[in-house]
């Protein structure tokens, strides 16, 4: 899960200008590596994103802002000096302009850099736990689960869902962050996505993003597995309890977060549910690039159908990223979800990501190694068709509660 990231206080995005950056304002913008952001529960448009689609905007401007500084002084160094500075100028930027990008990289480092292996092992998933505790703790995420050993659980009833059965109103914000792209769904304050019955503790679960975990072309990319079985993509549906004003304060409880698992298995054709999503994809190509989709879409059509949403599996666990809290209760459904492979493609091409003190690579395999089990039980809704053992005596909520549990300073992106 997609997923989640350092709670700060988001810096809201500069206007949209009318008139296209020059070559070298476009160089030094696009060398530096936005500082990373997460995604939030509550997120405002950037002024000037008015057109869908038409004004990518980045979500953080800190080093845009840095690179305007620099661009500036070299402009008036040549502008004073004549043509003949030229050369000096250029000699100019290239001794200022990479103290000023190790700077603003070791800021971001210092606040707790992470990546995947695919962008560079030395802060990959083995390594998260350096800077997230929690991330080498119990009740971690993704697992393998094992149909022989769930157990059946008699109040994994039907989901009630709430406002995923028509488009919702306003705007949907499609964004890269560098390990995922998220689409943020619970923006609109007329927009009451929301889910309970199924198990789940009251009162109720409201939608906050959906994003997404993929693969290398030809290789298995979602995180979770039944009986070892992995398809090329999963997507999470990440919702927060109601009781909670605030992420930062779900993080702290147990199943303060409730996360849908749906694993996407290829197919020749495209899947039109999708094609709204993955048609913004190239507008938010770089990290910390973030779009408005041209429309909404009912939510309830990426999920499995009405018969696959009774077959799911159920277990406690945590955020498949730093800060890793085990706060989540998590529902993977046995019913795979088609996605047409070109549109697969598009998440493995198309996305880019700064690789720590590099350039940028490519955003595939995000996906976390599966975690140990531990004593964790995994149960089964009556509809799964687990080989599963005796009925539960009890919820699986009640019998089994993620230890080491305590407010976090880090946010959700991608479970």
């Amino acid at each position: 899960m997609a997923a989640w990231r350092m709670v700060r206080k988001r810096q809201r995005s500069l206007p949209a200008r009318s008139v296209a950056p020059d070559p070298a304002s476009a160089f030094l913008v696009g060398v530096l590596p936005a500082p990373h952001i997460g995604p939030s529960g509550s997120r405002s448009s950037a002024p000037g994103l008015t057109t869908p689609l038409a004004h990518p905007t980045p979500a953080h401007d800190c080093s845009r802002v840095a690179a305007s500084v620099v661009l500036h002084w070299l402009r008036a160094t040549a502008g004073s000096c004549g043509a003949t500075a030229a050369a000096s100028t250029m000699w100019a930027a290239g001794f200022v302009f990479p103290f000023l990008a190790v700077r603003l990289v070791a800021h971001t480092d210092s606040e707790g850099a992470w990546c995947y292996d695919s962008q560079d092992p030395k802060c990959g998933p083995t390594h998260w736990k350096e800077i997230a505790p929690a991330c080498g703790g119990p009740a971690q995420s993704p697992i393998n689960i094992d149909l022989h050993l769930v157990q059946r659980d008699p109040t994994l009833g039907p989901f009630i869902f709430q406002g995923y059965n028509s488009a919702p109103p306003g705007r949907w914000t499609l964004e890269n962050d560098g390990h995922t792209v998220l689409l943020h769904v619970g923006t609109d304050p007329q927009s009451h996505l929301e889910m309970r019955g199924a198990g789940l503790p009251p009162p109720a679960y409201r939608a906050l993003q959906l994003h997404f975990h993929w693969g290398a072309p030809a290789r298995a990319g979602s995180e979770h597995s039944l009986d070892g079985e992995r398809r090329p993509m999963e997507m999470h549906v990440v919702h927060k309890n109601t009781r909670y004003r605030s992420l930062q304060e779900a993080l702290g409880h147990p199943y303060g977060l409730a996360v849908l698992a749906v694993l996407l298995a290829e197919q020749d054709t495209d899947n039109v549910n999708f094609s709204v999503l993955v048609s913004g994809l190239k507008n938010v190509s770089g990290q910390g690039l973030s779009a408005e989709l041209a429309s909404t879409f009912p939510l309830a059509s990426v999920p499995p159908g009405a018969a696959g949403l009774a077959r799911y599996y159920r277990y406690p666990g945590s955020l498949t990223t730093p800060g890793c809290e085990p706060a989540v209760l998590w529902t993977v459904f046995e019913d795979s979800v088609p996605i047409g492979r070109q549109q697969v493609a598009q998440f493995q091409t198309v996305l880019q990501a700064w690789a720590p003190g590099s350039r940028p690579v490519q955003l595939t395999e995000n996906f976390r190694p599966q975690q140990p089990l531990g004593g964790r039980r995994v149960t089964a809704s009556p509809s799964a068709s687990a080989r599963a053992a005796a009925p539960l005596a009890a919820p699986a909520h009640v019998l089994a509660v993620p230890l080491g549990l305590g407010i976090s300073q880090r946010l959700l992106q991608g479970l």
